[in-house]
């Protein structure tokens, strides 16, 4: 009788710990497993790398925070999984920027952006989801990620366009655009920093895009008369389009 008591309770104690497992629990159940909480306060952009159980900085070099306080309660995951932020304070966006599978390692990165003047505090807590992903399930996660860069991308482009650093202004909006295709906003500028450039075809190029298929600022419209009044005076490919199906 001992020994089967004895072998009961063993059994019932393998179970409990399979069950407070973070793989088993998040495969299993699905639960998103509390990895970490960061608490501290962040100037203007940082991008963390969470890897070993440690808080890295890939961006900028140095620290970017300070009076930080960071907790990890599960170890990192070893395999495929999703990664979430929770925000409990924060006047900027906190956000994850590579999802464990992504290029270029199995980490995950978080990207905090306060563009506010001075030092912001931040509580936030990351979990991750431990399962193979679906590429449906993967398109949201990375769908979220390309926002996250994108914010990145306008960020630099803001700051060097306050700089009038006109060149690397152009390098970031492209960089953006590259993000999202249909921002027309972007491109506009994009198009806008060509003639600025004096890069009169790139310039025109863009403006003849946005007058097909998006929309024109009237700043770029009167910069596209100057460049070639015949090409801006045509409509749109979309209302010649209709005209022809019309006829």
């Amino acid at each position: 009788m001992r020994i089967s008591i004895t072998l009961l309770f063993m059994a019932l104690f393998i179970i409990c710990a399979l069950a407070n497992s973070p793989d088993v629990r998040a495969d299993e159940n699905g639960e998103w497993v509390k990895y970490m909480t960061w608490k501290g306060e962040v100037d203007e952009l940082i991008i963390m790398r969470l890897e070993n159980e440690t808080v890295k900085v890939d961006y900028p070099v140095g620290s970017g925070f300070r009076n930080a306080t960071i907790t990890f309660f599960e170890g990192d995951p070893l395999i495929e999984c999703a990664a979430k932020v929770e925000v409990k304070k924060g006047r900027g966006n906190v956000a994850v920027r590579k999802q464990w599978w992504q290029k270029p390692d199995n980490t995950i990165r978080l990207q905090i952006l306060d563009e506010e003047p001075g030092w912001g505090e931040y509580e936030f807590t990351v979990y991750y989801q431990v399962g193979e992903l679906s590429h449906s399930e993967k398109a949201k996660y990375e769908n979220a990620v390309s926002k996250t860069l994108y914010k990145y991308d306008v960020h630099h482009m803001n700051v060097a366009l306050e700089k009038e650093d006109l060149v690397n202004a152009l390098r970031w909006a492209r960089s953006a655009y590259r993000i999202d295709h249909l921002n027309w906003e972007i491109l506009n500028i994009i198009g806008e920093l060509h003639y600025l450039l004096n890069s009169k075809e790139q310039a025109e190029d863009v403006f003849i895009i946005l007058r097909d298929y998006g929309y024109l600022t009237d700043e770029n419209m009167e910069r596209f008369k100057e460049l070639d009044p015949y090409e801006a005076s045509k409509k749109p490919k979309s209302e010649e389009d209709e005209e022809e199906k019309e006829e």
